[in-house]
């Protein structure tokens, strides 16, 4: 079982890994694990096969930036509405950004500092640009 934090912290990881290299939660929902690099209308048409109420998409690297692509462009362009999360070689400095490319999630690497995670997740009250959480730059919110 993955320690799994969101911007609100820490939370429980609902979903376990089934033998087929797919995710079940206790609904039997079922959930899929993608490479960063996959094509986002392959994904979309994965999750539209499968029913996917989750999607883990697999970042190589914190240089990788492949898979914060991936998941903005499964919410902006193919309406995926379910659970994305993030696995694999992020960087607590990375948190904020996961989030507002349009991660809910994010599975901790093995031996992560919680604390350090948790104080990187709250992270800023505001971002200067606009994003999947908050699309209007800040500058256009100060001057309306």
């Amino acid at each position: 079982m993955s320690t799994v934090i969101s911007r609100a912290g820490l939370i429980p990881d609902l979903w376990q890994p089934s033998e087929d290299g797919s995710f079940i939660d206790a609904q039997a929902r079922r959930g899929i694990a993608v490479a960063g690099e996959t094509p986002a209308a392959e994904v979309a048409a994965a999750v539209q096969a499968r029913g996917a109420a989750l999607v883990a998409i697999r970042i190589p690297s914190f240089a990788d930036g492949r898979g914060f692509t991936l998941a903005h462009d499964l919410r902006r362009h193919h309406g995926y509405g379910g659970t994305l999360r993030a696995t694999g070689g992020c960087l607590p400095d990375q948190a904020q950004d996961l989030f507002r490319c349009g991660f809910d999630e994010i599975a901790l690497p093995e031996g992560a500092d919680l604390e350090v995670w948790l104080r990187t997740a709250r992270g800023f009250s505001d971002a200067y640009a606009g994003n999947l959480i908050e699309p209007q730059p800040l500058f256009r919110r100060r001057t309306g």
